[in-house]
């Protein structure tokens, strides 16, 4: 990667991100060319972790110095392939753009910028009926009814997607009988609306189940909601 590209990274929320830097020398299998300091910069300027091997007499455990806001939760391991500055329960706060600089004895300094972003997984949806009731069961209908479902979810960044399934099926306005609608009530609520225009017999006991997400690094959260009928006796 050239020098003056930054690389993107990616982490979620409370879990750990793993940010590379490449400490290996320009020429291989040089033994006076080696590693003698590294430091982290956040946002350019400020230092927040740094490894400083030129006494090879000093303590290993005293070489590495971190900023207090990244104390007991972060540690720069050089062994692994590249070398990695991990951060520990990340929050929203840690993203933003981060600068290793590498020093070698003989090679001129290298330096790497990657930009971490956060990722916050949305809450857990919230399905109402269409009396704005949060339910998990619906009905008894008849075949025929109509149904009206739709499905809240708040937070998430960045801004989740919002689907409603159907057992292993995506509902959506390409199913026949099936209208959805997707409208934000808001900057961090999500509403997806979605309509059954007619109920039939295979409805009834059917799960239909709101799905949001907005990252592979995290699961999906989702609701469901079953559809309870009206049984049809016949003689």
């Amino acid at each position: 990667m050239p020098e003056g590209a930054v690389r993107q990274i990616f982490a979620v929320v409370h879990g750990t991100a793993l940010l590379p830097c490449d400490i290996a020398p320009p020429i291989p299998h040089d033994p006076l060319d080696t590693v003698i300091l590294v430091v982290w910069y956040r946002y350019e300027k400020t230092a927040i972790y740094s490894v400083d091997i030129r006494d090879k007499f000093t303590d290993p455990n005293k070489s590495h110095w971190k900023d207090e806001s990244l104390e007991g939760r972060s540690h720069f391991r050089m062994l692994s392939e590249p070398a990695m500055l991990t951060i520990d329960n990340v929050s929203e706060m840690d993203a933003g753009i981060y600068r290793c600089r590498v020093d070698f004895r003989k090679s001129p300094t290298r330096n790497s910028r990657l930009n971490l972003t956060v990722i916050v997984p949305p809450q857990k949806p919230v399905i109402l009926s269409e009396y704005n009731e949060e339910i998990e069961h619906t009905g008894p209908f008849y075949e025929g009814d109509r149904v009206k479902l739709t499905c809240m979810v708040s937070g998430g960044r960045p801004e989740p997607k919002v689907r409603w399934w159907r057992g292993e099926t995506v509902m959506d306005t390409g199913n026949e009988g099936i209208s959805g609608q997707f409208t934000a009530s808001s900057s961090s609520v999500k509403q997806n609306e979605m309509t059954i225009e007619a109920l039939g017999r295979y409805d009834q006991g059917a799960v239909y189940t709101c799905q949001a997400s907005n990252s592979n690094l995290s699961a999906p959260v989702s609701a469901s909601v079953t559809i309870e009928m009206y049984r049809k006796y016949t003689h």
